[in-house]
């Protein structure tokens, strides 16, 4: 199993075998890194330099949430992993992606299960299959900068609340008001399957993984996402 953490107070002891990432800003050793699914071309420089240091104390793979961290990842020499937000719905988009120089991809939370049992994987391809997974991405946040500490609530009109994430004061994220979770559902044979956790402690992610790793049903609302239903 991967887990993605959103800060290293989260993480827990993980089983041989597992996989910890963390977002690059935040990397520690022993970890892999993602690559922010949004970086301006400003910003480039800087995140490369950041990645140049932290493989000097180790970091060999990231995780690709943008195609533009391919040319990056190739140009380091780090060994470089399909993330979510790759959106790869499809058996042609996998194989690109793979001449790309992927060693293996998150499917699409946007592809059902039904049709990512066509797909012939040209590399290893895994699901998510927990997480409160961002809905949307904005330049413009519509929190309030002088109150947010990182992270602020946002209520709907029926009242459903939404956790907002400030990513570096560069885009904001709004996170779904439920989670995802398949946990307990036959999943499409697969090389991994992956947890995202953004705002749990590390003992709801360590209690998450457990009732995931067991194949349990979820103790609170939740959702299946698309998995069981066409966009088409």
């Amino acid at each position: 199993m991967r887990y993605r953490f959103e800060n290293q107070n989260q993480i827990f002891d993980l089983e041989d075998g597992d996989i910890a990432i963390l977002p690059i800003s935040k990397w520690k050793k022993g970890c892999w890194a993602e690559i922010p699914a949004l970086v301006y071309p400003k910003d480039e420089p800087v995140l490369i330099e950041k990645l140049k240091a932290c493989k000097e104390y180790g970091l060999t793979d990231i995780v690709c949430e943008n195609i533009s961290a391919l040319a990056i990842g190739r140009e380091l020499g780090l060994k470089m992993h399909g993330g979510l937000y790759l959106n790869i719905l499809n058996a042609e988009s996998l194989s690109a992606y793979a001449e790309m120089g992927l060693a293996d991809a998150c499917l699409s939370m946007e592809l059902s299960f039904n049709e990512a049992k066509k797909i012939k994987p040209s590399i290893p391809v895994g699901f998510v299959i927990y997480g409160y997974l961002p809905l949307m991405k904005f330049r413009a946040c519509p929190g309030d900068c002088k109150l947010c500490k990182g992270q602020s609530v946002i209520t709907d009109r029926l009242g459903e609340k939404f956790t907002l994430i400030c990513r570096e004061r560069k885009y904001s994220e709004l996170l779904n008001s439920v989670p995802l979770y398949v946990g307990d559902k036959q999943i499409p044979r697969c090389s991994f399957t992956e947890l995202y956790f953004t705002t749990e402690t590390a003992d709801e992610a360590k209690k998450i993984a457990e009732i995931a790793r067991a194949g349990g049903e979820f103790y609170s609302r939740k959702t299946g996402g698309l998995y069981y239903r066409e966009l088409l």
